[in-house]
């Protein structure tokens, strides 16, 4: 992950390094990759979306700002195993969901669901946000909608789902079809509590789920 770094640069300056500052921020790729990364730490694919411009390019901008002490690689704690490491065990969970219509989805998940949009680069790609639950929400017109070397071309619906857990489910869906929302089914009791699946505008399903009381 990339991340800004916190002053060292600037209170290191001196009189005669903030021009060379000036020029490292002053192109517009490198300033707008600076915007980004104060907002949120990113992956450079992330960026790529963001900027919608070529990982190459970006790559290059990116070295200037590291040799430039203005950005940094912030490596997480790996967990290691035989035969190499895991994924970095991060405290915010990130899942994509393919979507229609960006400003759709941005919309229902704010609305419904209490996310806060983090950013967004509509039409192809957003990501918005509840607790340590990141949802990245990626149009036809992001990376991830490219199709695959066999012609296949990813788009939403399915069955795997974000679950979330609620204390009371018939008050939950009572108010969410009160606001317009639309459910794949009726609720549905088990052992384990109760479920329902909410859909948002392009078909991805959210489980709500009441625990059974112990």
């Amino acid at each position: 992950m990339l991340a800004v770094m916190e002053h060292a640069v600037l209170t290191r300056a001196g009189g005669s390094d903030p021009p060379r500052i000036l020029r490292l921020v002053g192109h517009p790729v490198r300033w707008r990759l600076l915007q980004e990364l104060v907002r949120s730490d990113r992956a450079v694919a992330e960026l790529t979306e963001l900027l919608e411009a070529p990982q190459s390019l970006l790559s290059y901008h990116l070295g200037q700002l590291r040799a430039g002490e203005l950005v940094s690689m912030r490596l997480r704690s790996m967990n290691h195993l035989r035969g190499g490491l895991l994924m970095a065990n991060d405290e915010i969970i990130n899942v994509r969901y393919m979507v229609d219509d960006v400003d759709e989805s941005i919309a229902f998940y704010t609305k419904y669901l209490g996310f806060e949009l983090l950013t967004s680069a509509s039409p192809a790609f957003a990501d918005v946000k509840r607790g340590n639950l990141r949802l990245l929400l990626a149009g036809p017109k992001s990376s991830a909608g490219r199709p695959m070397p066999d012609g296949r071309t990813p788009g939403p619906g399915g069955w795997n789902r974000i679950h979330f857990v609620v204390d009371d489910i018939d008050a939950e869906v009572a108010r969410l079809r009160d606001a317009g929302a639309t459910f794949r089914n009726d609720i549905v009791t088990g052992p384990g509590g109760k479920q329902i699946l909410l859909e948002d505008p392009s078909g991805n399903v959210v489980e709500l789920f009441e625990p059974a009381a112990r």
